[in-house]
């Protein structure tokens, strides 16, 4: 029996170690490194603008209007608030249409929001835990 629980926990150790080296290999930190951050500053004329659309996993922003590169971000609808992030996408000022890929699809009839976000880091696993929506959102009804 103690053999058993020796050969149990040895196992466990080499799991953790391989676990922790596989995240060290791709460089999943719980901080980012100081060449991944990044700074945008919103100006109070930066906006979006989004019409009605059909459901599906992408979202099309017909105008983007920014000073400088930001998220554009697609939230749920949280009781006629942005909620959750859907997805998101860094636009450049220059950008004018964008289409926003989704981590999962639109529902039809649903009301979904778009806004614009700006980004301290450009590692996409940190943004939806990160931007807050600056300005106010649009909303839109997938349809």
């Amino acid at each position: 029996m103690q053999k058993f629980i020796l050969i149990f926990l040895g196992g466990l150790i080499v799991g953790g170690l391989i676990v922790w080296g596989i995240f060290e290999a791709k460089g999943i930190h719980s901080t980012p490194s100081p060449d991944m951050v990044a700074t945008s500053t919103l100006e109070t004329n930066d906006s979006v603008t989004v019409m009605n659309q059909a459901a599906g996993d992408t979202v099309q922003v017909t105008d983007v209007s920014l000073t400088n590169s930001a998220w554009i971000v697609v939230y749920d609808n949280n009781a006629g608030a942005p909620g959750n992030t859907l997805g998101a996408i860094i636009a450049i000022p220059s950008e004018g249409e964008v289409s926003v890929p989704l981590l999962r699809p639109t529902i039809s009839g649903h009301t979904y929001f778009v806004g614009i976000a700006s980004f301290s880091t450009t590692t996409p696993a940190e943004y939806s835990t990160t931007l807050p929506t600056i300005g106010t959102a649009k909303s839109f009804i997938a349809q």
